[in-house]
């Protein structure tokens, strides 16, 4: 083998590194690499030649690099840092319990922003079983696994649930006697919601005919979005009322 060879190969190796690396990074899915006009791109842009770039040598010979490489890096960065831990669970179409664990950062990033990040042992945890013990062993595991020490977990934030409750109270509360738990705030509202709209049948008869009557007539809906904005500062145009009212009764109920 030529020494131009060795070398075409060794550069084709470290960008096929690097497209994994950026790829992953932007959120672009790895099977675009076979898309026709990307494969035409890279044989003519990027010097590639053989047609080696497909999705599925990408995933055996250098997903698994990658997402080692960026795993490592998450634990470099969390490590020694106060953080609360987030856990919650759902159903997939196979009936599995999906638990996925997410650990923030309590400082702004660079962005200026406090991130969240998707730290489980293989990015989504999958539960045979659904129950407190479960869910309990595998938040332990995942801090383990990333060098979150118990004394570093200073929240643990969860759903209603009752199992989510009971993991907490007899497996992580005495693990992090310190730690602070609480339950999330948007299903605490959603239930109050749900309590609350039951009482306004009528209200919500009226509400949904008149989210149908706008949303489903093009013509009614720039017809009222013109009216509205005719009262509103130069510039400025109307917007819909947001569908949110979500109503089980039917509206003949008037």
């Amino acid at each position: 083998m030529s020494f131009d060879t060795v070398l075409f190969f060794s550069v084709s190796i470290r960008f096929v590194k690097d497209w994994v690396t950026t790829c992953t990074a932007v959120n672009i899915p790895l099977s675009n690499s076979d898309h026709p006009a990307m494969r035409r791109f890279l044989k003519e842009k990027v010097f590639m030649k053989e047609p080696f770039l497909v999705f599925t040598s990408f995933k055996k010979k250098n997903l698994g690099e990658v997402y080692q490489r960026e795993k490592e890096v998450l634990k470099a960065h969390l490590a020694t840092k106060h953080v609360p831990v987030i856990f919650d669970g759902t159903p997939n179409v196979e009936g599995k319990c999906v638990l996925n664990i997410l650990i923030p950062t309590l400082k702004k990033e660079k962005s200026r922003r406090i991130l969240t990040y998707l730290a489980d042992l293989a990015d989504t945890v999958f539960l045979e079983e659904c129950n407190h013990s479960t869910v309990s062993m595998a938040v332990v595991k995942c801090l383990q696994e990333y060098s979150i020490t118990n004394e570093d977990v200073i929240v643990f934030d969860t759903n209603n649930a009752v199992y989510m409750k009971k993991a907490h109270k007899v497996a992580l509360q005495s693990l992090s006697p310190h730690s602070l738990y609480i339950t999330c705030m948007a299903h605490i509202i959603n239930l109050t919601g749900d309590a609350f709209h039951r009482s306004f049948d009528h209200l919500n008869a009226l509400m949904l005919c008149f989210t149908q009557m706008f949303f489903q007539a093009g013509f009614q809906k720039r017809r009222h979005l013109n009216f509205m904005t005719r009262g509103l500062p130069t510039g400025r145009k109307a917007t819909m009322a947001p569908n949110c009212v979500q109503y089980s009764g039917t509206p003949g109920s008037l």
